[in-house]
């Protein structure tokens, strides 16, 4: 639905009108502009974070099944709501999406075109759909043909428009496509399957409102283009009756099937929703079959009376205003599923309880439909805008909806998600933010605007779900990446022999292969979503489990080699007066039975010192002095050692210098000598490292005028350096010994 701000409508008008905002004629469309229009240009973004965004996706709801971290498209100070995504699925790293916005710039409604070439990881494109003439009614849709070319709609004027793009960069101007009067919620969709006798047609379905004056009597209009967005045919009349919330998509065969929210029989709208609508072309769409409640349900768009005026503002909402639309998705996997066409929807639980999200589906072409079933988190206060999805590689079913899931109208946007064709789901929460959920801006918008509708578009185990949230206090749209990967589960420990291994979450009608890098590691004995893999050789490999015929495969990095996969080490206690400072420290083996452990000294630095009480044993304390390296290793249950794993340790306590200078004051000589590490008394079996190597060193004796009267480096396997002061009148003097890249500066006294 549009997003203009409307008039009010007075309570003497009994009849709705079913367009996006309170109004009754489209001439009293108040759409705010500046007095003047400037040139808008073009945005660009590189998926900025603000910083109110989490660093870290949400906790997993089941194995095999990650989110990933919250992105932006458009980080910006202007309004965004109602995004609609797609994905190219013969090169899923590219991905389109489109939403609404309002340039505050140049006081204009307009709607966005973006394209991401990384998997939505950036985003490339503008915030304004038509620089030429940005002034757009938005409901953004958007799809890929079978060749990748690109199309996005909007409303414009009266009818719907499209820009294409063959590139995924550039769009050309937008064309004229169809429609007349009043006009709503365009849905577009391009036969993608490259098998389909009419591979890269485009459709596209709307509504429009016959009674100008009030827009009260909305019809189901349709039309295609099959020379790729160049021109479009005539207009077909798909339901001359109350119908909206269209969408309209392909079959596996080149089937096209329309379905929308039917509001009765009548010429007049009635709400809610009594079910929705279906019609189905097995021609190319020249001709439709006749339209039918195909499933009927109680939906979520009711009327209410506020200030002697009607309204769609729902309190049960936070006076946002909500619909009962369907979104429905179709099964060209070739999976077990393929063909089953599925259609979700908002509807009041049980006909008159909170809102949920249910869903029905088809296997003979919409000719019957299973019994609707909810897939909304049962503790969700209201869920709504429900988008739905198909990965046409593995055949998951995803449904993304927001829930009211907290008081005071906190919302999340989760994601359902059906590996076997909708008989069982898992719900995954996607916003790494809650949000609250109100209307967007009730003076620059329709009373209750909250955009209608958000996205999700999936391919080869992963998914990206769009939708927009006030998080940073501006309304504006984030794209989740979801993944959906089989589970390898199974010990991840080392092994002497063999392990079984078991990959979970495959998708119905998909098998599993196996496969083990680099080989003569192990070597591999599947059976269907298991394998047995016994040891040839010590060594690390990646387990591999490919689903076919998808191709979508998961990893996990195993070993046959025993190793400390861990080391957990840190300081206990405070200094001791002479520097030292104790550190805990426990090895964790990557594999059972561990035995025979030896900690050992790799490596100790100048003038430090390493003291552990027990060496071989799991858990240690190590007094440190200056600092070193330490190692460990174990015996396993194979009875072979494993290889080492190994920490620094260190002290940053003061202690005693190492370097001493005697006797001060001096008389006739003066001794500079590098002292033995001292270090504390250790117990029985205490493992002692101490540097008590001879140690290259240099001294210095400066004057009170910085001269150096004085300049020596001590002798070959000597600890010391001896200057003569007999002859050095009596005073204060400077001794700088350097040793490395280390200085020590003493004072000293010379005094006869």
């Amino acid at each position: 639905m549009t997003f203009f701000k409307k008039s009010v409508v007075p309570l003497m008008f009994i009849l709705f009108p079913l367009c996006l905002s309170a109004q009754i004629s489209m001439s009293s469309k108040a759409v705010k502009t500046g007095n003047s229009y400037v040139q808008p240009s073009t945005t660009t973004s590189s998926a900025v974070t603000p910083s109110a965004i989490k660093t870290a996706s949400v906790p997993s709801a089941a194995p095999g099944i990650t989110d990933h971290v919250d992105a932006q498209v458009l980080n910006s100070t202007d309004d965004q709501s109602e995004v609609h995504l797609s994905v190219n699925r013969y090169n899923p790293s590219i991905l389109t999406c489109s939403f609404n916005t309002y340039v505050t710039s140049i006081s204009t409604y307009s709607q966005s075109h973006f394209v991401s070439s990384n998997a939505g990881a950036s985003w490339t494109g503008s915030d304004i759909f038509d620089p030429n003439s940005p002034l757009v009614g938005g409901d953004p849709s958007t799809t890929f043909d079978a060749n990748g070319n690109i199309y996005i709609s909007t409303i414009k004027n009266s009818g719907y428009y499209i820009i294409k793009s063959t590139n995924n960069s550039t769009f050309a101007s937008p064309v004229f496509a169809g429609g007349q009067s009043d006009f709503d919620k365009e849905m577009i969709a391009a036969d993608n399957q490259s098998s389909s006798p009419y591979k890269n047609n485009l459709y596209a379905a709307w509504s429009e409102f016959t009674d100008i004056g009030s827009d009260t009597k909305p019809i189901v209009r349709f039309n295609r283009s099959t020379d790729g967005g160049v021109t479009f045919s005539p207009l077909l009349t798909l339901k001359n009756g109350p119908g909206q919330g269209t969408n309209v998509q392909t079959g596996p065969n080149g089937e096209v099937y329309v379905c929308y929210a039917d509001y009765g029989a009548g010429p007049v709208a009635t709400f809610p929703a009594v079910g929705f609508g279906f019609v189905k072309s097995l021609n190319g769409g020249t001709s439709f079959s006749a339209p039918q409640v195909a499933v009927a349900y109680t939906g979520i768009r009711k009327l209410y009376t506020v200030n002697n005026r009607l309204t769609f503002e729902d309190p049960n909402f936070n006076k946002i205003r909500v619909n009962d639309y369907p979104s429905m998705a179709v099964d060209k996997s070739g999976s077990v599923k393929n063909g089953r066409v599925y259609v979700v929807f908002a509807a009041q639980q049980n006909g008159n309880g909170k809102a949920v999200i249910e869903l029905s589906y088809s296997d003979n072409q919409g000719t019957s439909w299973s019994v609707p079933k909810i897939v909304s988190i049962g503790n969700g206060i209201q869920s709504f805008f429900p988008w739905v999805t198909v990965d046409q590689a593995t055949g998951g079913l995803y449904i993304a909806y927001y829930a009211i899931d907290g008081a005071g109208f906190q919302t999340n946007t989760y994601v359902a998600i059906s590996n076997d064709g909708g008989n069982t789901f898992v719900n995954q929460l996607v916003s790494d933010v809650s949000h609250v959920t109100a209307p967007i801006n009730n003076i620059r918008y329709s009373p209750g605007y909250a955009g209608d509708y958000i996205g999700v578009a999936a391919h080869g185990g992963k998914a990206y779900v769009s939708w927009m949230d006030q998080r940073t206090a501006t309304w504006q749209v984030y794209v989740s990446q979801l993944d959906n990967l089989p589970a390898i589960t199974g010990a991840t420990t080392a092994f002497c022999t063999s392990a079984t291994y078991t990959a979970s979450n495959v998708p119905a009608g998909q098998t599993v292969a196996w496969s083990a890098s680099p080989s003569g590691v192990v070597s591999l004995s599947p059976s269907g979503n298991q394998v047995t893999a016994t040891k040839l050789s010590q060594g690390y490999f990646t387990l591999t489990a490919t689903l076919n015929p998808s191709n979508v495969s998961s990893s996990i990095g195993l070993s046959t080699q025993p190793t400390v996969s861990n080391i957990t080490y840190y300081t206990t206690g405070s200094c001791s007066s002479d520097g030292y400072i104790n550190w805990y420290l426990s090895a964790t083996p990557n594999m059972p039975t561990a035995t025979n452990w030896q900690w050992t000294v790799s490596y100790l630095g100048t003038n430090s010192a390493i003291i552990i009480d027990n060496p071989n044993a799991q858990t240690i304390n190590a007094k440190v002095l200056g600092g070193g390296q330490v190692t460990v290793t174990y015996k396993d249950g194979c009875g072979e050692t494993s290889a080492q794993n190994g920490v620094t340790l260190y002290s940053n306590c003061p202690r005693l210098s190492a370097i001493v200078a005697y006797p001060n004051p001096a008389s006739s000589q003066l001794t500079i000598e590098n002292k033995p590490v001292r270090h504390d008394a250790a117990g029985p079996g205490a493992l002692v490292v101490t540097d008590n190597s001879v140690s290259d060193f240099t001294a210095e004796l400066y004057n009170s005028k910085g001269v150096i009267i004085r300049k020596a480096k001590n002798p070959t396997n000597s600890t010391a350096i001896v200057f003569n002061t007999a002859d050095i009148t009596n005073g204060t003097y400077y001794l700088h010994v350097k040793q490395g890249s280390d200085v020590i500066e003493k004072q000293i006294i010379v005094q006869h």
